[in-house]
């Protein structure tokens, strides 16, 4: 039996054993009480730690087993995931040979989840298995690998490859181990968190929502009630043999791959389970019908907590495929996937193709994802961006939700006719590029009656208004100024919302503001952040206060372009201008979806 959310003793219980895991402030402090209770005292201790943790508690540990009359060695690996090894496992048992321990000791795993699995691994096979007690360190060894009985060790092949089931004789969880923690290994450790609220507790959403970040270590109730869902897993799925525990895997096929694709430690455990929760509530939505409104709550989660959300360049998915099929999820060539329904109900699918996994990979490669799901307006939020790649050089097609309608921005190639096919009928096209692979779809927005909307940027000549005439089309265009957004005056009424349409002062003609009463979305091309807006690195211009005083969220187009010949890559403009402090309060998002090449159009 589990105890209830925030009891300070959780029991697991299944078949062959029974053990508890104790989830209190200062919990450590009682350490003789509970290993006589689990039947460990007079017993001899081998404590493994790492030389990370033994700095920080080892000499506290010691204290307590010295008062409690227990004999004790200690072995101190380097910190690391290259210490979780079969080598490093024969040397302990070595050194434990030589320190005179044998079947009547135990070991004490004293650190994160690499000590924490070698030690268990080590207890299953020093005399032919030993008990072990772990005391976790870290959030992940906390809420996670402490409890369930899988230990093991990596190959260069993958991670815990060699290993086998061993339950511990006692979890001993005291929150304020974590206190010492870098700010980095602290955070990791709720990418499990996230993982536990997404299959099983939905309710705890809001909570990690809340939760203050600068208040380190986290209430134990929030720790117990984690621990509690890990317990409940293993007891009903101790091996893994009807599928319960697999659910535990949510997020780890592609972050294990991930995390293997690196030297050990560039990526902390909890980063690439991030990015691989990201990949999985990519394939939750496309094909297990979460909602993308809660695919984006845990998105935005993750970013809450410093857990990245975007995939490395450098890291190939050939190489993350490559590892992947090398995991024990990865069984005769099937892959067992762990999808999402709902927030708080996962499956596991052996539907997905490697095509679909190297899908969802590349898509986490970008840090734009859609807001809304196209047809499906109950579930999309008031002025939502979906997004439509298509078109050649940097022309995309775009959707707004407006709460009412949709609003198609753009008429790239094709972008018709995927709204046809989604059932969806703007109630008017906006027009913001003026290129020519718009006019053939523009046309066909025209011909189904719906209206459409332009602006004159500077005294541009408009290739879309002189199309217009041709046709005979009834175009506005109105070149609005920024005062207009700041009175509120010059809106359009389209279908019965009000919208004004502003060029923001620039190069680019993807540098304009869309004003909803009430509301801003600022489309921003790259030289928004340039020329007449002010240097990258001196912020505080007038166009600047526009946007800090305005704009409630920020799309920044084609990222990655380079603003003028010869003078530098628009992503770094960018990056320097978003990181300054003086934007830290916007709502920021960012798409590099740049082709030379008409594509076929895609959702």
């Amino acid at each position: 039996m589990c105890a209830i959310y925030g009891m300070p003793t959780i029991t697991v219980t299944l078949p062959h054993t029974k053990y508890d895991v104790k989830v209190e402030d200062k919990s450590l402090l009682s350490l003789a009480k509970s290993l006589a209770k689990a039947g460990l005292d007079g017993k001899k201790c081998a404590i493994i730690t790492d030389s990370n943790v033994a700095e920080h508690h080892l000499t506290s540990l010691t204290d307590l087993l010295d008062k409690a009359k227990i004999v004790h060695s200690a072995n101190i690996i380097p910190a690391g995931e290259k210490s979780k090894s079969i080598s490093i496992a024969a040397e302990i048992c070595s050194d434990m040979v030589l320190e005179g321990h044998d079947r009547q000791s135990f070991v004490l795993a004293l650190g994160g989840g690499v000590v924490g699995d070698l030690a268990g691994f080590i207890a299953s096979i020093f005399f032919r298995g030993i008990p072990f007690v772990q005391i976790p360190t870290t959030i992940v060894s906390q809420v996670d690998s402490s409890v369930g009985g899988k230990t093991g060790v990596n190959t260069p092949e993958g991670k815990n490859l060699i290993g086998v089931f061993k339950q511990p004789a006692l979890v001993i969880i005291d929150p304020l181990l974590l206190k010492t923690l870098p700010k980095r290994e602290y955070l990791e450790g709720y990418a499990e968190v996230i993982k536990h609220a997404c299959i099983r507790d939905a309710n705890m959403l809001k909570e990690l929502e809340e939760l203050d970040l600068e208040k380190m270590p986290p209430p134990a109730k929030l720790l117990a009630r984690n621990v509690e869902i890990k317990a409940r897993v293993v007891e009903e799925d101790e091996k893994e043999t009807t599928g319960t525990r697999a659910l535990l895997n949510f997020g780890h096929t592609i972050g294990h791959a991930i995390e293997a694709s690196v030297p050990y430690g560039e990526l902390l455990h909890g980063e690439a389970i991030s990015l691989g929760i990201r990949a999985a509530l990519y394939l939750s939505v496309k094909h297990s019908g979460l909602k993308q409104r809660d695919a984006n709550r845990i998105v935005k989660l993750l970013e809450r907590y410093s857990l990245p959300i975007v995939l490395p360049t450098e890291i190939s998915t050939e190489k993350v495929l490559e590892k992947m099929k090398t995991d024990k999820k990865f069984s005769q060539g099937e892959i067992n996937f762990v999808l999402l329904d709902k927030l708080g109900s996962a499956h596991v699918s052996s539907e997905l193709s490697l095509e679909d996994i190297e899908d969802a990979i590349e898509e986490i490669r970008t840090y734009f994802f859609p807001t809304a799901k196209p047809g499906d307006d109950q579930d999309i939020p008031p002025l939502s961006i979906i997004r439509y790649v298509g078109g050649m050089v940097s022309t995309n097609g775009y959707l707004l939700y407006t709460g009412e309608h949709y609003l198609a921005v753009d008429a790239p190639y094709g972008f018709f006719d995927y709204l046809k096919e989604e059932g969806i009928t703007p109630k008017a096209l906006l027009l913001t590029h003026q290129h020519y692979d718009h006019v053939e779809d523009a046309h066909k927005f025209e011909k189904a009656g719906i209206p459409i909307y332009s602006y004159a940027p500077y005294s541009k000549k408009l290739i879309m208004v002189d199309l217009a005439k041709k046709w005979g089309l009834d175009v506005v265009v109105k070149p609005y100024k920024v005062d207009h957004v700041l009175k509120g005056k010059d809106m359009i009424d389209i279908g019965g919302s009000s919208i004004c349409i502003i060029h923001v002062p620039g190069h680019s003609d993807d540098s304009i503001v869309f004003y909803f009463p009430g509301k801003v979305l600022l489309f921003a091309g790259d030289t928004l952040f340039n020329s007449s807006i002010g240097r990258s690195d001196l912020p505080g211009g007038d166009g600047d206060l526009l946007i800090k005083g305005i704009a409630e969220k920020i799309l920044v187009l084609n990222k990655g372009i380079q603003i003028f010949p010869g003078h530098g890559d628009g992503t770094y403009i960018l990056k320097e201008r978003l990181n300054n402090p003086f934007f830290s309060d916007l709502d920021i998002q960012t798409e590099d979806n740049i082709t030379n090449e008409t594509q076929p159009y895609q959702d």
